[in-house]
């Protein structure tokens, strides 16, 4: 399948409907998780056949990519994963409210162009849109092979008071703590290539 590597994030509708939890999940009450940009979904496939009672959310911004994720869960018989095509940047509002209790956004498209930045998907206006989204106990776990891209999300994050910063490192060799890889990660963990990481979360949360 040839699949764009690059799409537009704010060539998307605001009119999508929200997503109804206890309609698209066969186990409506488990933990939720959000993977944005799931490429060919390597990643959120495996934790999903792996964590059972875990649901687990997508967005992907390319049409073919989830049409191709959607078969083959469908063809695993997996009822804790809904994938759909969507923007985080435009689309956050389909996700209801206070029910999210952890964020992946596993080697994201770096957008190095400055007028791109704003394509990010970690960046400014999402970490404040994405907020009431947030379950109390709450994480939100970055990757990036991007040293560029990595400082950038630093200070996204440091300049929003509400979030704080649980662990930040820069490592070769060593898998992700979820236990599932994606296909880039595989590809810098066999040429030992520099993964930047951070797990944070929205310690503000009051509900």
């Amino acid at each position: 399948m040839r699949v764009r590597k690059h799409a537009n994030p704010f060539n998307f509708s605001k009119d999508k409907e929200k997503i109804q939890i206890d309609k698209v999940f066969h186990n409506p009450t488990n933990t939720l998780t959000l993977e944005l940009g799931f490429a060919h979904g390597e990643y959120l496939l495996d934790r999903a056949k792996k964590e059972i009672s875990n649901n687990f959310i997508g967005f992907e911004v390319r049409e073919q990519l989830v049409e191709k994720v959607l078969k083959l869960a469908e063809k695993d018989k997996l009822t804790n994963v809904y994938v759909t095509h969507a923007s985080s940047l435009v689309n956050i509002d389909i996700i209801p409210d206070n029910s999210v209790n952890e964020v992946i956004a596993f080697f994201c498209d770096p957008c190095f162009k400055t007028k791109h930045h704003k394509r990010r998907i970690i960046n400014q206006k999402f970490l404040t849109e994405i907020k009431p989204k947030l379950k109390k106990d709450n994480t939100l776990y970055f990757q990036t092979d991007v040293q560029e891209l990595y400082e950038a999300t630093l200070n996204y994050i440091n300049n929003d008071n509400d979030y704080e910063i649980i662990t930040k490192e820069i490592v070769t060799g060593v898998p992700n703590k979820t236990g599932s890889t994606s296909w880039f990660e595989k590809r810098c963990l066999d040429n030992e290539w520099p993964i930047h990481r951070i797990l944070f979360k929205l310690s503000s949360k009051s509900s």
